[in-house]
């Protein structure tokens, strides 16, 4: 029984790790490069969204773990044809 337990635990210990996107680490350079162009954003004035709506900021990995919207096409999409009935 002890074995069983060592083993489960060093399965899951195992398998817990990141992936890393290597499309992402291609960019990494790019990305450094135009760092220098962020500027903070000036606090919000009277009208603007988050003068109402106070919202934390969003790291890559945050935006990362929405799964974006990409320009691949998604397998569960179909295409409906309307029949024109006369």
């Amino acid at each position: 029984m002890k074995y069983l337990f060592f083993i489960l635990i060093t399965c899951l210990l195992f398998s817990c790790h990141q992936k890393k996107d290597p499309e992402m680490d291609s960019q990494a350079g790019y990305f450094n490069a135009v760092a220098k162009n962020d500027i903070p954003l000036p606090p919000p004035a009277y009208g603007d969204w988050l003068y109402k709506h106070k919202e934390k900021g969003q790291n890559l990995e945050a935006y990362q773990a929405t799964k974006p919207v990409t320009d691949k096409p998604v397998s569960h999409q179909r295409n409906i044809k309307a029949i024109n009935r006369q």
